[in-house]
């Protein structure tokens, strides 16, 4: 059992730890992007015309998925009095266990979808990079899928640098990488997320723990393999997620590093006049 009970942490962590944790780490780093360009709204405007809109239809397919009433959504907006750029508010049978898991999944949308469209538009733009990221991603999901280890840190890290090397030898693809760049900034700038989604998605973390202990409990019991290929499978499934999430987490470094440039540019030009 003792066996069980770590593979629950796992799973927990994969699928709830990460999300969080690289959720958090973007928040704040676009929070230090806006920072360093002195909350100059036009910026934010410009990027979240197409940024804005892919966060919120994020949340209202999940809100579709999970059966909740979409009452009222603004994918774009200009509002300089409170700053909100486009909302969805829905409402949903709290007696519904299914819609209740659902706020978790609504709730961190923006980071999924987002990160799920930004690989859809590397295989677009750039299918060689889009491919040899996939390589990395299936070593990655295999060294899990035979079983998770401690080394899951330096697996995970080796999948963050190599993401760098293979984005930024992509240049060589001219106006393609720099359409891909444009979108990805636009994405990851506003995928972070809101107070309210935060809250939506803590109130079903334990009912969402819950089932996932019950599944490993009742599988483990169960005759045959059907255990062993869960947890393989969620394995394989958890590490796909992380390197994926790990790429948003680099466009977000990289927009930082951009905006610290472009203010260091803007002081230095300062200084001279």
């Amino acid at each position: 059992m003792s066996q069980v009970f770590f593979n629950l942490l796992v799973h927990l962590f994969y699928f709830i730890g990460t999300v969080f944790l690289i959720g958090f780490a973007i928040h704040h780093l676009n929070r230090l992007f806006y920072r360093l360009l002195d909350y100059r709204m036009g910026i934010c405007y410009a990027t979240g015309v197409i940024g804005t809109p892919i966060h919120e239809l994020s949340h209202a397919v999940a809100c579709l998925l999970f059966r909740h009433k979409i009452q009222e959504m603004r994918l774009f907006q200009i509002d300089r009095e409170s700053g909100v750029l486009g909302y969805v508010s829905h409402s949903y049978n709290p007696k519904s266990l299914y819609q209740r898991v659902g706020n978790y999944f609504i709730g961190v949308a923006p980071i999924l979808v987002g990160t799920l469209f930004l690989c859809w538009m590397m295989k677009l733009l750039l299918p060689e990079a889009f491919s040899e990221f996939t390589e990395y991603l299936g070593d990655f999901s295999y060294l899990q899928g035979k079983g998770v280890s401690w080394k899951w840190l330096a697996y995970a890290w080796a999948v963050f640098w190599g993401s760098i090397e293979i984005l930024f030898s992509s240049i060589s693809a001219g106006l393609h990488w720099w359409i891909f760049m444009i979108l990805a900034l636009c994405v990851s700038i506003h995928m972070n997320l809101s107070g309210a989604d935060i809250k939506g998605a803590l109130s079903a973390l334990p009912l969402l723990a819950v089932l996932l202990a019950v599944a490993h409990a009742v599988l483990f019991f169960l005759p045959g393999d059907l255990y062993a290929g869960f947890v393989q499978g969620v394995n394989v499934a958890g590490s796909y997620l992380t390197g994926i999430l790990l790429l948003s987490l680099l466009l977000s470094v990289f927009s930082v590093g951009l905006a610290a440039v472009g203010a260091g540019i803007s002081r230095l030009l300062g200084r001279r006049r």
